[in-house]
């Protein structure tokens, strides 16, 4: 799994922090008060889990973002800085506040509230084109959050593609429930498309995963449908793998689908095999899910291949 030559990703998309609590008993009832196991602190954003993932795989990476100049902004800034993820182009805007997402996770399933703040005030001049054109790779996260960018998408994945860049998108949640803003006038331009059940069954108004799977492939070269605790499925070029998830012992799952991309992204960087690259993804996903918050127990490449060694 000897990675070649480091290719440069650039990610465009949120930036907050997560407050994570564990060990709900009971969900928040009104007028009372209700007690956690732990709560923690925690650098959040699928952009900002990615990057760190991709980081921690020794791929370069840029994240390009819009925080406040608050105590939360500069959280998010020292947290990128310990994963080694260039923040350099991260703007901060003293008019807004930093983006806050509240978890709360109970045995089987989480409640979430998120505070966007900062990251939908993105816009497409203020993305340098010279930072686009020094990397090789653009991906893009939670596209339905980015309003200030949202109809701006196209023209950027068609200034990578210019440029000879390959590209990538993880739409994630649409919190208006509208599942449309113009994405499918972007997946022309798109290389490979991540995302989970739910969100690909919205998108594509599909009534099973499989349907979903099909109408993509009609638009984009290499499909990747994250199933939670049954695994994930993919399909590329006439090809369709399956892969179970792997067992781990899980405290958190925050952000283990933004781990799960950073680890298939390093695969596709490193032209590995379908099939290799959705175990990859897979074991990525898993050892993510080992502690609180999305980037505190990420895999190196050693904790990837003792996982999958671990089920042959």
């Amino acid at each position: 799994m000897s990675p070649k030559k480091k290719k440069k990703v650039l990610v465009v998309g949120d930036l907050n922090v997560d407050i994570i609590g564990t060990g709900l008993q009971a969900f928040p009832v009104l007028g009372r008060e209700t007690t956690t196991k732990e709560m923690r602190l925690s650098l959040g954003s699928s952009s900002a889990i990615l990057s760190c993932g991709l980081a921690k795989l020794g791929v370069p990476v840029t994240l390009i973002s819009k925080i406040g100049k608050d105590d939360f902004g500069k959280y998010c800034l020292q947290a990128l800085k310990a994963n080694k993820v260039k923040s350099d182009n991260i703007l901060q805007d003293s008019k807004l506040n930093t983006g806050l997402k509240v978890s709360l996770n109970f045995r089987n399933d989480k409640a979430e509230v998120t505070y966007p703040g900062a990251s939908p005030h993105l816009r497409y001049k203020d993305i340098p084109q010279k930072v686009v054109r020094s990397q090789d790779h653009l991906h893009v996260s939670s596209f339905f959050m980015q309003t200030d960018l949202i109809s701006f998408f196209p023209k950027l994945f068609q200034d990578a593609r210019r440029t000879g860049m390959t590209t990538s998108l993880d739409p994630n949640s649409d919190n208006r429930n509208q599942w449309n803003a113009g994405i499918w006038n972007c997946l022309e331009f798109v290389d490979i498309l991540m995302l989970n059940e739910m969100e690909a069954i919205n998108i594509t108004r599909a009534k099973s995963v499989n349907r979903a799977l099909e109408l993509f492939a009609q638009k984009v070269p290499m499909v990747v449908i994250k199933l939670g605790v049954k695994g994930a499925v993919a399909k590329s070029r006439g090809q369709v793998v399956q892969l179970p998830a792997f067992k781990v012992k899980t405290i958190d799952s925050t952000g283990a689908g933004d781990s799960f991309d950073a680890g298939f992204l390093f695969s596709f960087l490193n032209e590995f095999d379908l099939r290799k690259s959705l175990n990859v993804a897979n074991a990525c996903g898993a050892l993510s899910t080992r502690d609180m918050g999305g980037t505190t127990m990420q895999g190196t490449l050693k904790d990837i291949q003792k996982l999958i060694r671990s089920r042959r």
